[in-house]
């Protein structure tokens, strides 16, 4: 499945990287949550039946910013999917898709159970330090 993924420069590298763990630390509005959803959505189509783990820093973040534009996605991909706000979870009724569990940093444990017992490919989650350059930046 084409994604049709339109990303920043900085974006592209850090969705582009070979790695089993990714790390994209930025300043505010740099466009990490936005790298996070299209790093979920590439694993969820090329891992069918998985469970992408996505985490943000609190709560608030996860059902303002993270399942609202995984929601938005996937609606304009044409994936059929369910929202369970309770469970924090985007349950993929598609076989080619994988579902997405979302978690805060703050409460990682409450997933530590669900982690043991479902598989997920990578984990990409916003940093916390904005001092750090974002990747694609000269030194």
């Amino acid at each position: 499945m084409n994604l049709n993924i339109q990303a920043t420069a900085p974006q592209a590298e850090f969705l582009t990287l070979d790695k089993r763990y990714r790390l994209f630390c930025a300043g505010y509005g740099a466009g990490k949550s936005e790298a996070m959803v299209y790093a979920a959505l590439i694993d969820a189509a090329s891992a069918p039946g998985a469970t992408i783990a996505c985490y943000a820093p609190t709560n608030d973040l996860v059902r303002l910013i993270t399942a609202p534009r995984l929601v938005e996605k996937l609606d304009g991909l044409g994936v059929n999917h369910k929202y369970n706000k309770q469970d924090n979870a985007i349950y993929v009724s598609s076989p080619n898709w994988g579902d997405f569990l979302m978690r805060s940093l703050i409460t990682p444990t409450v997933s530590l159970v669900t982690s043991l017992t479902q598989p997920t490919s990578t984990r990409s989650t916003p940093c916390r330090r904005s001092r750090q350059k974002p990747l694609g930046t000269a030194s």
